[in-house]
């Protein structure tokens, strides 16, 4: 007969080994669920700033059709040439928090800005329609129905055209106009031009 003690075995191993698997479990399903809400809310963070840059942009040309307006007024009801438009309307706005008198923020559309990651001195993403050059109001029939200025890809200062350059990817698939009368709206890709106002 053996007399020897019988060997026991400690299950602390075992114990560590179902841990580790526990909490190895746990982590990954802590990973799916990050994984999954960040998935679900970066779009919708992602909406709400192009919508803040949307209406800051929409701002902007508000406030520059507006001095192009004040323009207007102080030369006889003609508005600015299309190639200096810029140098015009930045004697009528104020400089705001980072801009200069001769190039003020308004000038600069924040979303272009993002997209070219280039200095903002350097970026305007704003253009003059070259149909209203030298133009009076007076002879505009429908100012609040013309387009005067707008978002578009050309974003080199005193960018000006027809409207050929009108960006409707900058802002949430759309982009802004300013009009003849001074107010500014949104219009969405794929808006005949005839329902957003005369070129």
């Amino acid at each position: 007969m053996n007399d020897e003690p019988p060997v026991i075995v400690p299950l602390s191993g075992k114990k560590f080994a179902v841990g580790s698997a526990a909490a190895l479990s746990i982590g990954v399903v802590l990973m799916i669920v990050f994984g999954l809400a960040a998935y679900l809310l970066i779009p919708l963070f992602m909406n709400g700033r192009g919508a803040s840059l949307r209406e800051y942009c929409m701002g902007n040309e508000h406030e520059d059709a507006v001095a192009l307006k004040m323009y207007a007024l102080d030369w006889d009801s003609k508005l600015p040439q299309s190639t200096t438009w810029m140098n015009m309307a930045a004697v009528y706005l104020s400089a705001g928090a980072h801009g200069t008198a001769q190039n003020p923020d308004s000038l600069h559309c924040p979303a272009a800005q993002l997209n070219y990651r280039t200095a903002r001195t350097d970026v305007y993403g704003y253009a003059f329609n070259s149909k209203r050059s030298g133009k009076t109001t007076q002879s505009i029939l429908n100012p609040e129905q013309t387009f005067l200025m707008y978002d578009s890809t050309n974003v080199h200062r005193n960018a000006t055209d027809p409207g050929t350059s009108i960006d409707f990817h900058r802002h949430l698939d759309g982009a802004n106009l300013a009009f003849v009368d001074g107010h500014s709206h949104w219009v969405k890709q794929g808006t005949a031009s005839n329902t957003y106002g005369h070129s």
